[in-house]
């Protein structure tokens, strides 16, 4: 759902800017401002139940995502006249390439601003950096292809520009909000104690081993302080509810239930635990985010456990 939303506002305003450069901001065309926020809701949805896929699954699944997405932007355009199966094959390429860099970009940019002490600054510059690798790939590869396929007859460097500096900026954003939220509210678990967001047992345990990339201590951890303060219930108490009560029951269900085990899921409970002791929607969201990022960041993909008391 948040991952859909994002995708609607972002691809309507990129629509809109876009136009605005290239034709003039009295000329925007709102039918395929529409369009283009339809085809980005479809893609952000399917992007956000894909962010524990590994590299080929999640270029095969935003290539799928993108080809949806492009065909209903046409549709919408054209009141369902026709589609340019061309462009949509532009689209498919696109998504691929975009899907796939950007799983190697955030982690790559991580590791390259690792040593930046400042945690606004580092998590906004590996944001960013993130941003321009994805952009970069994804719109050549569309470009390229829209030439081969006589979609267009050369490199549109105006095209290339936007969408670089879009795609750096909304990284940067991205970045800076969650490096923002981890400077409030706590840090690495070794440095800071407290709760792991996304809960510990489900990434490594004695008889599971331990996800790829996971660190414990290095994972984002909310100061038990800022809980605190907030009024958040963060230990477990009798007959009192509890981040820690409401992620057992939660992490219970999802083993009766038979489902998979995912990134997706554990970070589902994650927010609805923060939810289930106290938290408002916006704290839960906001600690879940700096979290889910963090994860991302740092190549986590995927748990290995589903973390049960006495299991």
């Amino acid at each position: 759902m948040i991952g859909g939303l994002a995708g609607a506002v972002i691809g309507g305003a990129i629509s809109a800017v876009s136009q605005g450069i290239t034709e003039g901001w009295d000329n925007i065309d709102l039918r395929r401002v529409g369009g283009a926020a339809a085809e980005g809701a479809v893609v952000g949805a399917v992007g956000g139940l894909t962010m524990g896929a590994g590299l080929v699954v999640s270029a095969a699944t935003m290539a799928g995502a993108s080809v949806v997405g492009n065909t209903t932007n046409q549709l919408i355009v054209s009141k369902g006249r026709s589609v340019d199966w061309r462009e949509v094959a532009v689209a498919g390429v696109t998504g691929a390439v975009g899907g796939g860099a950007s799983k190697l970009a955030l982690q790559g940019a991580a590791r390259l601003t690792s040593g930046v002490s400042n945690v606004v600054l580092r998590e906004t510059l590996s944001g960013a950096a993130s941003g321009l690798a994805t952009s970069v790939a994804s719109n050549s590869a569309g470009q390229f292809t829209g030439m081969a396929l006589g979609t267009q007859s050369g490199f549109n460097w105006r095209s290339f520009g936007t969408s670089v500096l879009t795609g750096t900026g909304i990284g940067g954003g991205m970045g800076f909000v969650s490096g923002k939220i981890m400077s409030r509210t706590g840090g690495p678990y070794k440095d800071t104690g407290g709760h792991h967001v996304q809960q510990e047992g489900a990434f490594t345990s004695k008889k599971h081993g331990t996800s790829s990339n996971y660190s414990a201590s290095e994972a984002y951890a909310v100061r038990e302080t800022y809980l605190q303060e907030q009024g958040i219930q963060h230990p477990q108490k009798s007959g009192t509810p509890s981040v820690s009560s409401t992620q057992n029951t939660l992490q219970r269900a999802l083993r009766n239930s038979g489902r998979q085990n995912t990134l997706t899921r554990q970070t589902n409970i994650a927010y609805q635990a923060l939810r289930g002791g106290g938290a408002t929607r916006t704290q839960a969201s906001m600690m879940t985010y700096a979290s889910l990022w963090d994860m991302l960041s740092r190549g986590v993909r995927k748990p290995v456990h589903i973390p049960v008391p006495g299991r």
